[in-house]
């Protein structure tokens, strides 16, 4: 999507391959190519009855005669239509082609992607940077919380509008229309898929785990690298390099440039952690990437919204909440056996301290395993609730002794 659109008005449809352009519906004439990706081929076209440029891509025939493909097109592409976004391209419709191909019709975005822009200026300044990984966290932010993961995130899938100067992701949903397919740089597994670049890939699907939320979020904080440096966070020029250097932690990034600020340094390292769970999510990656240091009002404000946004992330309120009801029926049933004289008085007390303690433990275990996805045990947890165990058994032995 490099060159401006033509005027509607004077424009007319240059020859394009007829089996593409006479199988679409007549509503849309296609006008030029604009490029080919990794699921098929872009043109820009005209809706003829709104009268606007659209981008059509059409699902490339490899993918369209796969039957598995076809119905995860329909999944994928229905769930993106439902992402509304500034940072994103809207997915208008989608449809089928007279023989069957799948196609979308999509905003059209005159301008260049964010990998044409690195090949012809090279890295892009400190503050430009900050603006761009905000806005596309902001967009993952909003497709994570419709339930989705984007799984290709890299340069290419970022465009940048030449008259505003906004940043779209796009291509939401479709990343996934590759799973199962080809080999090698396509896929490791059948549930871990690798799509893209092996530079972008996370630490758990090369172990052939599924892309969650995370993965994006790795992906992003390459991305950070290549934008800043004109070359990712691992020094490799081949596969083979890379794989090795893969094993080891990111280049310093304060020393590969010297204009990056230590807070954005801290927060691409941290972007590319080894264990999803240490990664920090989309959205606050974006608040923090948008938001002002001009003053410690700002600053604290931004923390809290980001402790408030942890806690919920990791379902604490609600996993308290549910212990709370129930030790609270408990204690009511308890109470009641204590007055009918079924269980002496002391039975009651060393209730109420048990149900003190296990919301207590109850926080604990949700913030360390309340997030989504595999979650082990670290040390530290286990040291809090040997703590909780040993204060509720001295408080217990002391219920009986007094």
């Amino acid at each position: 999507m490099t060159d401006p659109p033509p005027d509607p008005s004077t424009s007319r449809s240059p020859p394009l391959s007829g089996t593409i352009a006479d199988a679409l519906t007549p509503e849309l004439e296609l006008l030029r190519p604009l490029g080919r990706g990794s699921t098929g081929q872009v043109y820009l076209a005209r809706e003829r009855p709104l009268n606007r440029m659209v981008a059509v891509k059409v699902l490339s025939k490899q993918l369209a005669g796969d039957a598995v493909a076809r119905a995860r097109f329909e999944r994928e592409a229905s769930a993106a239509a439902s992402l509304d976004h500034p940072n994103t391209v809207t997915l208008h419709r989608f449809g089928y082609t007279s023989d069957g191909v799948p196609y979308l019709v999509m905003q059209y975005v005159a301008g260049v992607t964010l990998a044409d822009r690195l090949a012809a200026e090279g890295p892009l300044p400190v503050a430009e940077v900050r603006r761009i990984l905000g806005d596309v966290a902001a967009a993952l932010s909003a497709a994570h919380r419709n339930g989705f993961v984007h799984r290709d995130i890299r340069p290419a899938n970022v465009l940048c509008e030449r008259d505003s100067g906004s940043v779209l992701v796009t291509d939401f949903g479709l990343a996934g229309l590759l799973e199962g397919q080809g080999s090698g740089k396509s896929r490791l597994t059948r549930t871990g898929e690798v799509l893209g670049e092996w530079r972008h890939v996370s630490p758990e699907q090369l172990r052939g785990e599924p892309a969650t939320e995370s993965a994006d979020v790795y992906a992003l904080g390459v991305m950070g690298y290549e934008l800043l440096t004109g070359a990712g966070p691992y020094q490799a020029t081949s596969d083979a390099e890379f794989v090795t250097t893969y094993l080891h932690a990111p280049q310093n990034l304060t020393a590969l440039t010297a204009d990056v600020d230590p807070e954005l340094a801290d927060l691409l390292r941290r972007c590319l952690t080894r264990d999803p769970r240490q990664r920090p999510d989309a959205g606050h990656l974006a608040r923090r990437l948008r938001r002002s240091d001009s003053g410690a009002r700002a600053s604290s404000e931004g923390a809290g919204l980001d402790f408030v946004d942890d806690l919920l992330r990791r379902r604490l309120p609600q996993v308290v909440a549910v212990t709370l009801v129930a030790g609270y029926a408990a204690l009511g049933f308890i109470d009641q056996l204590v007055d009918r004289g079924v269980v002496p008085g002391v039975v009651y007390r060393m209730s109420l301290g048990t149900f003190a303690y296990s919301v207590v433990a109850s926080a604990v275990i949700s913030w360390f395993h309340g997030r989504r996805g595999r979650q082990r045990v670290s040390r530290l947890e286990v040291v809090l609730l040997a703590l909780v165990a040993g204060a509720w058994v001295i408080t217990c032995g002391l219920i009986l002794l007094l």
